[in-house]
């Protein structure tokens, strides 16, 4: 059955192609660049800074007690973190009150350095940040770094702790594993034959594991151990005498040597 195709009676042969949009654009559309362009504007060194400051703040929310201590000039708690600091409330910041405020040629941080715990996360992804801006360098190189403008409280094992999560020093601390090896082919593993042998199908040294470790011993000085005595074993046996008739013969042949030496002393 022959089906036809059906299509609407269009004026033009194709419309929808032909069709030219010319339409005036809005102010709205005229001002969409530039709206665009406002949407983001550069942030100034002022709003940066106070944008750390309030960073900080949030940072030192756990040092509560200390703060009111030290604004009220009470002394601190004999379990407090900071009881052996000499702090102060600089700016709404707890800092650090050294011997170089007279330095004033140095940095306010450098010369009062903000105190931090390593718990927090605030302190966490500022060291992140020394850690990875210095490719990551040695704990020393971060540490020197990070004192220059903060006191840590716990600095040593929190910047240990952040190089072992990092991937990039997990990646090149690494070393390979070497792979499991094969199983031996049924050739090399015939009873009494050491496995691993020279192409030319003979042992030459063969590792023995003593007390001590492994030694490597030529083949020629390794005796096999046969649990069990086979017939030929037992034939030679027979033939040179077992243990008790060795040992009785060793004696008597010790005597006869001994009597030879006297009568050699003798006569000379």
């Amino acid at each position: 059955m022959c089906r036809r195709e059906r299509t609407l009676s269009t004026r033009s042969s194709d419309p929808v192609w032909t069709k030219k949009h010319n339409k005036t654009k809005t102010k709205a559309q005229h001002s969409a660049p530039l709206a665009i362009k406002e949407r983001y504007r550069p942030l100034e060194p002022e709003w940066l800074k106070k944008a750390e400051e309030l960073l900080l703040r949030r940072s030192q929310e756990c040092f509560k007690e200390e703060r009111k201590a030290v604004e009220s000039q009470q002394p601190l708690d004999r379990k407090s973190k900071l009881k052996r600091l000499d702090i102060a409330v600089n700016d709404g910041l707890i800092r650090i009150r050294g011997r170089i405020d007279a330095a004033e040629e140095l940095d306010r941080d450098l010369r009062q350095p903000v105190v931090l715990d390593a718990k927090d996360d605030i302190t966490k992804l500022i060291l992140t940040h020394y850690h990875d801006k210095f490719n990551p360098g040695n704990h020393a190189t971060v540490m020197n770094e990070v004192r220059r403008r903060f006191w840590v409280l716990g600095l040593r094992s929190a910047v240990r702790e952040i190089a072992h999560r990092c991937q990039w020093c997990l990646v090149r601390k690494g070393t390979p594993k070497t792979p499991p090896t094969g199983d031996l082919p049924r050739e090399q593993l015939r009873y009494g034959e050491p496995p691993f042998t020279c192409p030319d199908g003979r042992t030459r040294v063969v590792d023995v594991r003593t007390s001590t470790g492994l030694i490597k011993r030529p083949s020629s000085k390794i005796v096999r151990l046969v649990s069990q005595p086979t017939v030929e074993d037992k034939i030679a046996e027979q033939q040179r005498g077992g243990p008790e008739q060795l040992r009785v013969a060793g004696q008597e042949d010790g005597a006869k040597h001994e009597g030879e030496d006297v009568g050699d002393a003798a006569n000379t």
